[in-house]
């Protein structure tokens, strides 16, 4: 479903969805379409049940979003792995 459909379909509520696509546009990735498993009362359960989801169904992204959102999109960010935060002076090896 796109995610401005689910927004009329679930007004004002935290949600927890799986991502079916998403796309690249420079600054992350937008997510394009989503089904969504449920709702929850406030943001901190909505973001565990999708933990909890991730952990359970490996190789499969869930999120948690508000259906206030008026775009769903993710920040992504390089993995800098051991050697990465080694080199930062956030870890000694």
């Amino acid at each position: 479903m796109r995610w401005s459909e689910i927004r009329v379909a679930y007004p004002e509520q935290w949600l927890v969805v799986e991502v079916c696509s998403a796309h690249h546009d420079g600054l992350g990735r937008v997510i394009d379409d989503v089904e969504v498993f449920g709702s929850c009362s406030n943001g901190m359960t909505a973001a565990k049940c999708a933990f909890d989801l991730e952990r359970r169904f490996r190789g499969r992204e869930f999120m948690a979003a508000h259906s206030s959102y008026r775009i769903l999109s993710t920040e992504e960010r390089p993995w800098l792995g051991l050697q990465g935060l080694a080199a930062r002076g956030a870890l000694s090896l």
